[in-house]
């Protein structure tokens, strides 16, 4: 954790498996900012990217304690990984190596890029709001969707459209312009992010499927899946026992996905969303 230029090492030791939500909602309970910024440290992210945290805080500020921002990430490819780390650590190449890595995926080559990230646990947000919500649910360990849970409950609060019919459908799919149910309404939040070139990327390391952090997967899937079939926003206890500001008791007391903003076509925007940022070649 970074508080004022100051490091703080936290060690959270867990019987059993893993869980990487309840490691993070530690760290922010020793955060001190109003806002706090989530990434893992297998994450690369740019200058640029940091830097503009800061335009973003002013515009959720007029937004409203529910605001939130959701940053993808590309996954490098073994081959290239290694390579581009070591660029990397130049500061003045990170925005020309970002586009190069950005051009190559949206080409669909697979030399640079293994996949994407679209909804990720990259989030910027209040940090009495991300309280409120009970931070990261303490059901999920092990690998997988402890992110999408959070990014549920943050997305009812701040709907980007209208909750589309086909939300708890989970269905994966190599490309994001195929993408269906919530990982589709997701992508509302995060795209622009991307063809912006506020993105981050996840350094190549073995993933050890055999090991009981992977083989959680399944279980964490059939948990959030109960989480989506449920008809009515659950929200586990707030990481605090503190009382919350007028502000966010006012934002809680919301109807959850209260919007009549209707979506646009997914495949027509993202098209407009890659000519509006000079891709249209691709």
């Amino acid at each position: 954790m970074a508080d004022q230029g100051n490091l703080v090492y936290c060690h959270c030791p867990e019987p059993g498996v893993f869980a990487p939500g309840r490691v993070r909602n530690q760290a922010v309970k020793r955060a001190r900012g109003r806002f706090i910024f989530l990434f893992d440290a297998d994450l690369l992210i740019s200058r640029v990217l940091v830097e503009s945290l800061a335009m973003h805080r002013l515009a959720m500020e007029e937004e409203g304690v529910s605001a939130f921002r959701m940053f993808p990430c590309l996954y490098l490819a073994q081959s290239y990984a290694s390579g581009f780390s070591k660029q990397f650590s130049t500061l003045s190449s990170q925005s020309h190596l970002y586009s190069e890595v950005l051009s190559s995926y949206l080409l669909g080559e697979l030399t640079q890029v293994d996949g994407i990230a679209l909804a990720s646990s990259c989030l910027l947000m209040r940090r009495d709001w991300f309280m409120a919500l009970g931070g990261f649910s303490n059901e999920f360990a092990g690998h997988g969707c402890e992110d999408f849970d959070l990014i549920h409950r943050l997305a009812a609060f701040y709907p980007v459209g209208s909750k589309p019919d086909d939300y708890s459908v989970d269905a994966k799919h190599q490309f994001p312009g195929s993408y269906q149910g919530f990982r589709r309404y997701y992508s509302y939040y995060a795209l622009p992010h991307l063809f912006e070139g506020n993105f981050l990327l996840h350094q190549w390391h073995p993933r050890p499927l055999a090991k009981a952090y992977h083989r959680k997967r399944k279980e964490n899937e059939a948990l959030f899946k109960e989480v989506l079939d449920f008809p009515q926003l659950r929200l586990p206890k707030p990481l605090q026992g503190e009382l919350c500001s007028k502000e966010v008791a006012d934002a809680l007391a919301k109807i959850p996905f209260d919007s009549n903003k209707a979506l646009p076509e997914f495949q027509t925007w993202i098209r407009q969303l890659q000519v509006d940022n000079g891709f249209s070649r691709l």
